[in-house]
């Protein structure tokens, strides 16, 4: 019960309308492997997560003008 109410913030409508195998989804049975192996991920399980899910470039955000340096008072 604590892990729908409480963690996953279930209304309780919605909570005892769960069945035993979506509390079980919802609350990480269906994870890989690796969250079963009861380990923190090693080195290769976090690259073969950079692969899958890369960082995209953001962009940079342009100086607002009120930003930029007043050079009056040097």
């Amino acid at each position: 019960m604590h892990a729908g109410l409480c963690l996953l913030r279930l209304s309780s409508d919605h909570f005892w309308a769960l069945t035993p195998r979506e509390l079980f989804a919802a609350t990480g049975g269906l994870a890989p492997d690796v969250a079963r192996k009861g380990r923190s991920p090693d080195r290769a399980d976090l690259d073969a997560l950079m692969a899958a899910f890369p960082d995209r470039p953001v962009p940079a955000l342009p100086m607002p003008e009120h930003a930029v340096p007043d050079n009056r008072l040097e």
